[in-house]
């Protein structure tokens, strides 16, 4: 015995490398395609989401106007642009207000 690593063994080991990725992957790819089941092993619940883009508006190259919505009560106006963020104004989204279509005086 020369001490060496013959050509079995060097197959033996490659065959259980080629075993552990197999398993790896077919593991990724049942999380990727089982979601909700993925998140009870992790111990996460899901949560639902408190923020949404409800409408997005370049104004020219540099700065966009986004109306945001959170926590379903309120809805902002932002303008993002590269110095910073500027609050436009905070709006009640329309939900929240009574239907007065038919109460208009004209």
């Amino acid at each position: 015995m020369d001490g060496g690593i013959d050509f079995t063994d060097l197959l033996k080991m490659l065959a259980a490398l080629v075993l552990v990725l197999g398993l790896m992957g077919g593991l990724g790819l049942l999380l990727r395609y089982m979601p909700g089941q993925a998140s009870s092993l992790s111990g996460k619940t899901q949560k639902r989401r408190r923020l949404q883009i409800l409408e997005s508006l370049p104004l020219d190259p540099r700065r966009r106007a986004v109306l945001l919505r959170c926590d379903e009560t309120r809805d902002y106006l932002l303008v993002l642009g590269p110095n910073g963020e500027t609050l436009v104004d905070r709006i009640d989204p329309p939900s929240a207000f009574p239907d007065n279509e038919d109460k208009i005086d004209t």
